[in-house]
């Protein structure tokens, strides 16, 4: 497995080297896999239909929200472990809070070790940035009037 990065330039915010220009790795997504590209791709490596493969991925996903709305965590499988948590604002007494401190759940999602493992084996390969010409605008050379 090979993840492309490519290289960025950031000011440093805070601490000894604010303001200072440091150079950073940035991960470069090549593109976003559709659910029908992956059901797809499933169809191929079995012998499913793609309304069968379909039908196990809507109902894995629908039985996932459901226990994860009873409060569950979700194993699934070598992928990893899906649970729900959610932060709050403080009250100034236990008997003053309520729901309304809650703040929005948020779904995390811990990998499994067999996951954690094969990212660990990851290579990286640097890609040189894509450079876009916009006819009519000014080059990098060019002075605008």
């Amino acid at each position: 497995m090979s993840l492309n990065y490519r290289v960025v330039a950031r000011k440093i915010p805070l601490g000894e080297e604010q303001g200072e220009t440091k150079y950073f790795g940035v991960l470069k997504r090549t593109k976003l896999i559709t659910y029908k590209q992956l059901r797809k791709q499933i169809m191929y490596q079995s012998s499913a239909t793609p309304g069968d493969v379909s039908l196990i991925l809507d109902n894995f996903l629908e039985s996932m929200i459901a226990y994860l709305e009873m409060g569950n965590s979700v194993q699934a499988g070598d992928l990893g472990t899906f649970c729900m948590t959610a932060g709050s604002r403080g009250a100034n007494t236990e008997e003053s809070f309520n729901a309304t401190y809650m703040k929005t759940p948020r779904v995390l999602f811990r990998p499994s070790p067999e996951l954690r493992a094969r990212a660990a084996q990851a290579k990286f390969e640097k890609v040189t940035p894509e450079v876009r010409i916009v006819i009519g605008q000014p080059g990098p050379e060019e002075d605008e009037d």
